[in-house]
C-alpha cells in the first residue's frame, strides 16, 4: 500500500518567517502581529491550502502529458 502513496510535501515555518514577511510586507513585526498571522484562520488551515494545490500539479501533470483524449468532458470544474 505503501507504494502507492503520494508525495505530499509538508509545509514547516516559524516566526522567523513571518518576521520577514511582515518586513516585506512593510508592516511593523511586532508581537501583535506576528500572534496575529500565525493564529489568522488561512495559516491556521494551510493543509487544505496544501491538498487544493497538490490536487492541481496532479492535474496539470495529466493535460501536460496529453493523457485527456480530444473531446473528453472537463470534469476538474465538477
Amino acid at each position: 500500500e505503501l507504494e502507492n502513496l503520494g508525495r505530499w510535501g509538508i509545509v514547516s515555518w516559524n516566526d522567523g518567517d513571518i518576521v520577514e514577511a511582515l518586513e516585506n510586507a512593510g508592516v511593523d513585526p511586532s508581537s501583535a502581529n506576528i500572534t496575529a498571522v500565525r493564529e489568522h484562520f488561512s495559516v491556521q488551515h494551510i493543509d487544505d491550502r496544501m491538498t487544493e494545490v497538490g490536487c492541481a500539479v496532479i492535474e496539470e501533470a495529466i493535460n501536460d502529458l496529453g493523457l485527456v483524449p480530444p473531446g473528453a468532458p472537463d470534469k476538474t470544474s465538477e
